[in-house]
C-alpha cells in the first residue's frame, strides 16, 4: 500500500539487482532520502528525491525505472495545461461570483396571502432572484415590504447560502359583530320557499315558520316603530325550504373544435430579469384563437432553481368536426353537467330531497331533477325616505 503522501505529491519505483537491495536503501539513508522496499522487489522514492537518488545509484547497480506516478505524476503527462488551469480558475471565480446572487425565495408563514404576491412584492421592495446579496440591504427591504404589504404585520429575510428565507406573520382581521349598519333597509326573499327559521336581529318580522313567500316578499321590515316614523337597517337570518328543478339537455350531434397543430411562435429566453429574443414570428396573425406560453424552468437536481428559462409561445391551430355520441356516452355527459349544476345550486345549502329522470331519445339526452333543500333566502334591499 503505497503512502498518501506519495500518492498525492508523486513517486518513483526503482528497480535495482536483488544482490545490491539492502546496500542501496542504506546508502539513500545516509543521504537522508525517504525509500520504502515494497514486496514486489522494488524501492519507492518520493519525486522530489528521485534525481538525487539517480545520481547517487548511478554506477554502483543496474538501475531501472517508472514514469513519475501518482497525482503529480498524471499532472505532468496531463496534455494542455495552460487551458486547464485557465478553465479552473474561471470556474473558480464563476462559482464564487455566483455564490453572492440569490437564487431562491423560500417563504413560510404565509395562510391567507399567496407566495406568489409575496414574490411579487419582494421584488419590488428590492429583493428577488438574480439580485446581488451586496445590494440588498435586508433592513430596508423588510421596512419597504411591511409598508406595501399592511396585512402583514412581521418579516424577517435570513441568507443561507444563495437561498432567502423569509418568515412572516400575517395581521389577525378580527371583525366586530356590534358594528351598527347606517342607513334603511329591508330583507326580501330571494327565492319562492317556505320559511323553516327566523331569527331578527334588528327590525320587524313580517312572517312566521311555516308561512310560503313568493320571490321579493318582505321578510323583515326595516321599521321599528311605524307609528313614530322609526326605521332602521334589518338584520337576521331566514332559513327558507326551496323547491327546485333543474334540467340538462345533450344533443347527440356536435360540432367539436379539435387542436390539430401547434405553430412556433417565438422563442424568449430569460436569463435573470433580462429577456433575449431569439426567434419570432412576423406577418397577419389570426385573432381567432389565444397565443399558448409555455415557460420551461430549470433547477438543480430538483431543489435549486436556475435563474434562466425559456419561453415558448405557440399558435394553436384547430379543426371543427361532427361526432356523435353514443347512449352510453351521452348519459355519462350529462351525469356529469347535472352534477356541476346541483354542485352549484346547492353551495351553501342543505339538500333535503333529489328525484332525478332522464329520457333518451335518437337526437338527445334529456335530464332533470327536482331538488328541495333549505338554505338562507333573505336578501337585503336598501331604501331611502324622503322629507318633505
Amino acid at each position: 500500500m503505497v503512502r498518501i503522501d506519495l500518492l498525492v505529491f508523486g513517486y518513483r519505483k526503482l528497480y535495482v539487482e536483488n544482490e545490491k537491495l539492502a546496500e542501496c536503501c542504506s546508502l539513500l539513508l545516509r543521504n537522508r532520502i525517504s525509500c520504502r522496499i515494497s514486496n514486489g522487489g522494488y524501492v519507492l522514492v518520493r519525486e522530489k528525491d528521485f534525481l538525487k537518488t539517480k545520481n547517487l545509484l548511478s554506477g554502483r547497480t543496474d538501475l531501472s525505472y517508472s514514469q513519475a506516478l501518482g497525482l503529480y505524476g498524471r499532472w505532468l503527462r496531463l496534455n494542455h495545461k495552460t487551458p486547464i488551469i485557465l478553465a479552473t480558475l474561471f470556474s473558480i471565480m464563476l462559482v464564487m461570483s455566483l455564490s453572492e446572487i440569490v437564487w431562491d425565495l423560500k417563504i413560510e408563514g404565509n395562510e391567507t396571502v399567496t407566495s406568489v404576491e409575496i414574490i411579487e412584492s419582494l421584488n419590488d421592495a428590492g429583493l428577488g432572484v438574480g439580485v446581488p446579496w451586496s445590494e440588498i440591504n435586508k433592513s430596508d427591504v423588510e421596512n419597504r415590504f411591511l409598508q406595501q404589504n399592511p396585512n402583514i404585520s412581521w418579516i424577517n429575510i435570513n441568507r443561507r447560502g444563495t437561498v432567502a428565507y423569509i418568515t412572516l406573520i400575517e395581521k389577525e382581521i378580527v371583525e366586530d359583530d356590534k358594528v351598527i349598519k347606517l342607513g334603511f333597509s329591508n330583507i326580501v326573499a330571494k327565492e319562492d320557499c317556505i320559511i323553516e327559521e327566523l331569527t331578527v336581529k334588528r327590525g320587524t318580522p313580517m312572517v312566521k315558520i311555516g308561512d310560503a313567500v313568493r320571490k321579493g316578499d318582505i321578510l323583515i321590515a326595516g321599521v321599528i316603530d311605524a307609528e313614530k316614523g322609526i326605521f332602521c337597517y334589518a338584520e337576521g337570518q331566514i332559513i327558507g325550504r326551496v323547491y327546485d328543478k333543474i334540467d340538462v339537455k345533450i344533443q347527440r350531434e356536435n360540432d367539436i373544435n379539435s387542436l390539430v397543430n401547434k405553430k412556433l411562435y417565438s422563442i424568449d429566453v430569460k436569463i435573470f430579469n433580462f429577456f433575449i429574443n431569439i426567434f419570432k414570428l412576423y406577418g397577419n396573425l389570426t385573432t381567432e384563437y389565444d397565443i399558448i406560453n409555455n415557460e420551461v424552468k430549470y433547477s438543480i437536481f430538483g431543489k435549486y432553481r436556475l435563474p434562466i428559462s425559456i419561453n415558448l409561445s405557440y399558435i394553436p391551430e384547430y379543426q371543427l368536426r361532427s361526432s356523435s355520441y353514443t347512449d352510453e356516452e351521452l348519459v355519462e355527459i350529462g351525469k356529469q353537467r347535472m352534477d356541476g349544476l346541483l354542485a352549484s345550486s346547492l353551495l351553501n345549502a342543505d339538500l333535503i330531497s333529489i328525484k332525478s329522470e332522464g329520457v333518451l331519445s335518437s337526437e338527445s339526452y334529456y335530464l332533470t331533477s327536482d331538488i328541495v333543500f333549505t338554505t338562507d333566502v333573505g336578501e337585503i334591499k336598501e331604501f331611502n325616505i324622503g322629507i318633505k
